[in-house]
């Protein structure tokens, strides 16, 4: 049997796989909610069978106290209740909510310990929680490695975003440059619903959801009322690992932040029931899949 072509290679990768971000920084796949939330839970001892942090880590400045200067004690607002008092309040309200914007950063070594300590990864949700109307990043130290439009069944993601990752996926292998040039600026339409769902916010909040509730040591904090940045919020935190919360009947996550060896991390919520999706990429702008397999034959 005659080895594969090039071509041949490239095209086999763009249509077998039914989630292509499975193969944007394999095997990494630092695009996975999943294994984020993970990595990131398990060293700061939230995560199932997570270690607890080290005495070294919590005694470097956690989030409490690099934030304490900013925050203000409030007697005047209501008392915040022990985290466990309103924790399913808070999950059932953040999967119930029609948008919001989500933006998560962390060192690139919570996915892979190979990874240089400077290295930082960002991700990124907007837009309507279902995925009708949203958008979807990822960005790994400065280099976006995953961007998607979410329209309905239907996603969309630039196709020279596409073609690097099908580069890499390949090795060895030289994308066409014809195919580059027909590519540029264009969207490749992915008609899936495997891939919409694996990149909605509300796929996101399911694997927070599950990674987070009942966990100790969040289920231990008692709250604080704070006003930070003009805002009066609930804070929890054990000076290592810091929740944030939109006080009231209908309670919120506004932030998460902990540290790390390398680094903090820190997910980051806004725009709640208002966060806006741009819509489909224009048609002439679109290509099915089909045709960017074509343009990879040469």
């Amino acid at each position: 049997m005659a080895p594969l072509t090039s071509a041949e290679r490239l095209q086999g990768v763009l249509f077998r796989r039914k989630d292509p971000d499975r193969l944007m920084v394999r095997p990494r796949r630092a695009d996975s909610a999943g294994v984020v939330l993970a990595a990131l839970l398990a060293l700061t001892g939230c995560g199932a069978g997570g270690d607890s942090a080290s005495g070294e880590e919590a005694s470097s400045g956690g989030p409490s106290a690099e934030s304490s200067a900013e925050d203000a004690d409030t007697p005047d607002v209501p008392e915040a209740p022990a985290y466990a008092e309103i924790e399913t309040d808070l999950w059932d309200t953040m999967q119930q909510a029609d948008s919001v914007a989500i933006t998560g950063e962390m060192p690139g070594t919570f996915l892979n310990s190979e990874d240089d300590g400077e290295v930082r990864l960002v991700y990124e949700f907007s837009g309507a929680v279902d995925g009708s109307d949203a958008t979807y990043r990822a960005v790994r130290d400065e280099t976006v490695i995953s961007r998607a439009r979410l329209v309905g069944d239907a996603y969309y993601e630039p196709a020279p975003i596409l073609l690097g990752s099908l580069s890499r996926a390949v090795e060895s292998t030289e994308i066409p440059e014809r195919a580059r040039d027909e590519a540029a600026g264009k969207w490749v339409e992915w008609e899936e619903e495997e891939g919409v769902e694996s990149r909605t916010t509300e796929r996101f909040l399911e694997h927070l959801r599950r990674a987070l509730e009942g966990r100790d040591p969040l289920v231990t904090f008692d709250g604080e009322t704070r006003t930070r940045d003009g805002e009066e919020v609930w804070v929890y935190s054990d000076g290592v690992f810091e929740v944030v919360v939109r006080p009231g009947e209908e309670p919120v996550l506004l932030s998460c932040v902990g540290d790390a060896r390398d680094g903090t991390f820190e997910l980051t919520f806004s725009d709640w029931n208002s966060s806006e999706g741009p819509g489909a990429p224009p048609e002439q702008k679109t290509m099915p899949r089909a045709e960017l397999g074509e343009l990879l034959a040469g």
